[in-house]
């Protein structure tokens, strides 16, 4: 976690946010027109399966980021958060998902992205970083960052995680009213 003074350094997400949104929407719409059409037993189905929906959206494509953190990357993904020590990195890369490799482990992420077109264009272009998509981008910031960090002689510590709990929490409770809904 980032102590006081630490810079964050956000990615932008590229995978998911518009289609997330719509699917927000809509899940919002159907509730709302359920409840207009009257409450019924189907209503509360209708609109705790909304609700569930609704999660199922922000988790999966909402929720999931990537981020520095004074010594750390940021991965929040759909039910954690990890914090990876810079130093500890061994190897990144940026294609249908980021991908992190730390002492044998993987470590991934679906906010950061690029497409497989993107991929070969990017390696066509070599290193000239200014016409190289995002998802190249953030793959050679995240190296450079992983070199300051080994240069500086920061700790290569072990990655921390913690649980979206609220989100969990949510998932469990709304798919047992869910179900509990569907059958009385």
């Amino acid at each position: 976690m980032a102590d006081e003074g630490d810079e964050i350094e956000k990615f932008k997400a590229t995978n998911g946010r518009v289609m997330g949104l719509i699917g927000l929407a809509v899940a919002l719409l159907v509730a709302v027109l359920a409840v207009v059409s009257g409450v019924s037993a189907a209503t509360v189905a209708v609109v705790v399966g909304c609700v569930l929906a609704g999660v199922v959206v922000w988790v999966v494509l909402l929720r999931p980021a990537a981020r520095v953190e004074g010594p750390d990357l940021v991965l929040r993904g759909p039910l954690d958060t990890r914090w990876i020590p810079l130093a500890a990195i061994d190897r990144v890369a940026v294609g249908s998902i980021l991908v992190v490799l730390v002492g044998g482990r993987r470590y991934s992420n679906t906010a950061v992205h690029r497409s497989r077109r993107d991929s070969r264009r990017d390696d066509k272009l070599g290193a000239d970083v200014v016409q190289r998509s995002y998802g190249a981008y953030v793959e050679s910031r995240i190296e450079r960052l992983v070199a300051d960090a080994r240069a500086a002689g920061r700790p290569a510590g072990d990655v921390r995680r913690e649980w979206a709990w609220p989100e969990i929490a949510a998932l469990v409770v709304l798919g047992v009213a869910f179900v509990v809904a569907l059958v009385v």
